[in-house]
């Protein structure tokens, strides 16, 4: 996973955080808001330990270390969990609005939530 998809799963669990607490009357939770925060907050460690400050940024602007792959111990239920935050994420906020609150288009979280599901089913199968 490369610190961009760190970041966009992250912000995908906290929209789909704020939809559970607006909608915890209603059936279709995806999960309990602890569960989604303990993950956000879990993969937010590992996103700041890895951004640079802004002294330093400069300086990774160029790295591959930095732009490339993080290695990333989730549980199979975690990799759900991502999974259905990024479904929740495309399924409840408007394409006219999608990018800043995300920050990114649709189509890549969608990318990388069929990358999820991929995964999943290898992991199942």
């Amino acid at each position: 996973m490369t610190p961009e998809e760190l970041r966009i799963l992250s912000q995908c669990a906290n929209e789909a955080i704020s939809t559970v607490a607006k909608n915890a009357s209603k059936q279709a939770l995806i999960a309990p808001v602890r569960e989604i925060e303990s993950l956000t907050d879990y993969l937010l460690s590992i996103y700041d330990g890895i951004r640079p400050s802004n002294a330093d940024r400069e300086l990774y602007e160029d790295d591959d270390n930095y732009s490339g792959d993080i290695d990333l111990t989730l549980v199979l239920n975690e990799l759900m969990l991502l999974e259905k935050c990024a479904g929740e994420a495309l399924r409840v906020i408007d394409d006219w609005e999608f990018g800043s609150r995300v920050g990114v288009e649709k189509a890549v979280v969608a990318e990388l939530r069929g990358d999820l599901v991929q995964i999943l089913a290898s992991a199942e199968g």
